[in-house]
């Protein structure tokens, strides 16, 4: 996928988005429904990974960084812009980092968050329950999804592409309807990651120097 690079979150959210569809489309033009068995073998083969991504908040904002996975129920953004911010899963809980604060990390349960759809050891999706429907354009694959079980801790809409399969973008919503997408960019699988990215006290100790 062509390398983005936008330099600040201040800009508008709305051009930045629509230059990213602009080179999602052109990328990827041949592409084709996926099956969720297909997906879901995907995503259980994507044990570990890293990738450059560009993040529209809620606030309209948008922020950029590096983030890391390790599965099963770890992720790491680690935020260029604004460059005070991290964001942990250690596989129990999801940490919000805010260098400017006293308070620590703000801890939630990585279970009553769509993300730990995404991040499970083992995905099937044809058999969970989870998916709530499943549309492509001819350009790419959306699915969204949903804890069963806790279907009021919001949902997940996954994007991917084909030929060969590829995790491209993902949609949290909370339970208040509010929506982060995350845009991956230069997505690469890899044979290990380190565990000390993921551990919460150690990066706030390192945070609080």
């Amino acid at each position: 996928m062509q390398e983005l690079n936008f330099g600040t979150s201040y800009i508008s959210m709305t051009r930045v988005l629509l230059i990213l569809a602009l080179v999602f489309t052109a990328s990827h033009a041949n592409a084709q429904k996926l099956s969720l068995e297909a997906v879901s073998s995907y995503l259980n083969g994507m044990r570990n990974a890293k990738a450059k991504f560009v993040q529209a908040n809620p606030d309209k904002t948008l922020a950029q960084g590096v983030l890391y996975i390790k599965k099963p129920g770890r992720i790491r953004y680690e935020y260029t812009v604004p460059s005070d911010s991290l964001v942990i899963a250690d596989g129990t809980f999801l940490s919000i980092f805010d260098k400017k604060s006293n308070r620590g990390a703000q801890l939630y349960d990585l279970k009553k968050t769509p993300l730990d759809i995404l991040l499970a050891g083992n995905v099937n999706l044809s058999a969970t329950g989870a998916v709530k429907s499943v549309k492509s354009d001819g350009v790419k694959t959306e699915i969204v999804a949903v804890d069963p079980q806790n279907p009021r801790n919001g949902n997940i809409t996954m994007v991917f592409t084909a030929n060969p399969i590829e995790l491209r973008q993902w949609v949290v919503k909370d339970q208040l309807g509010r929506k982060t997408t995350v845009i991956l960019n230069d997505l690469q699988v890899l044979g290990s990651v380190s565990d000390e990215l993921f551990d919460i006290r150690r990066a706030d100790a390192a945070l609080r120097r």
